[in-house]
């Protein structure tokens, strides 16, 4: 069977790997096969979304009176992910779409009465001031699972979707259309070094 670590606590020398249905299985150091490449590569094989890469563990699963216990752990050279590699493609599960805007600038208080407002400021109403111009940013991210498998990413998709039909903005009605087609769809992605891109972005095309 295999699964990723998802805990590792290296001082007390045990932790736990959740299989490919999401169960976790307790693991001692004792039952790692090869104890010497375990400690210079384990933290390749704990999962975070935060990490570059994440490498599959294969081990032998028992139960006992306390609950599921992995034996024989082994390192396997198989890639859950590898956000380096442009060449893998992966199936992943649609999971949310999420659209934010954000309006960047700053409002201070503390102009008196016919004072004017700092240098590169504007004076706003009840002695106010903004710093700066206001500058907006929009963001529509896709959020994903891995395939049959835990946690996941996101996916940005605001400039392939105004850049397909020629948009500039999108509307409450096409966010609900795109959500509803793209909601638990299988999705291939690929990453470009960087970021996680759509294999086929005409899947956005409504």
């Amino acid at each position: 069977m295999q699964g990723v670590i998802s805990k590792y606590f290296d001082e007390q020398g045990y932790g736990f790997i959740k299989d490919e249905k999401g169960q976790d299985y307790f693991f001692h150091f004792n039952n790692v096969l090869d104890k010497i490449e375990f400690r210079a590569r384990v933290q390749d094989y704990i999962y975070s979304d935060l990490k570059s890469c994440c490498y599959f563990v294969q081990f032998r699963p028992w139960q006992n009176a306390k609950g599921n216990i992995a034996l024989d752990v082994m390192l396997s050279e198989e890639r859950l992910f590898d956000h380096s590699e442009k060449q893998c493609l992966y199936m992943v599960q649609g999971a949310k779409l999420e659209y934010k805007i954000s309006e960047i600038s700053f409002i201070e208080s503390g102009i008196k009465k016919r004072q004017a407002a700092p240098l590169g400021a504007t004076a706003g109403g009840n002695g106010t001031y903004r710093i700066g111009y206001p500058e907006t940013y929009r963001f529509l991210s896709l959020y994903f699972k891995w395939n049959k498998f835990m946690g996941g990413g996101k996916i940005e998709l605001l400039e392939p979707v105004l850049r397909l039909k020629g948009r500039k903005k999108v509307t409450k009605k096409f966010l609900r259309q795109l959500e509803a087609r793209l909601k638990d769809a299988e999705l291939e992605i690929f990453s470009d070094g960087q970021e996680w891109q759509l294999v086929a972005p005409s899947v956005l095309t409504l």
